[in-house]
């Protein structure tokens, strides 16, 4: 049986690479509402920070399986999920 190569290339490094950015962003430098309301409610911008937090895990993980994936074809199917 023959020993399958990752195809790991450039364009794989830079998704992934700007993947983790876009994820540790949205948690120190574009945190928005860090804290509270005096009423103890947090603000609809904490939401949406937490909902682009998702957004950018979910990207972290696809370009994992895209980095780590042999077949041009699996590829290519992960791109477009």
């Amino acid at each position: 049986m023959e020993k399958k190569k990752f195809n790991m290339g450039l364009s794989d490094i830079i998704l992934l690479v700007v993947s983790v950015a876009f994820l540790v962003g949205s948690f120190m430098v574009f945190a928005p509402c860090k804290e509270p309301m005096e009423n103890g409610m947090w603000m609809s911008c904490h939401w949406a920070g937490r909902a682009v937090s998702g957004v950018a895990a979910v990207l972290v993980v696809l370009a994992l399986i895209h980095a780590f994936l042999a077949e041009n074809k699996s590829k290519f199917g992960v791109a477009f999920r």
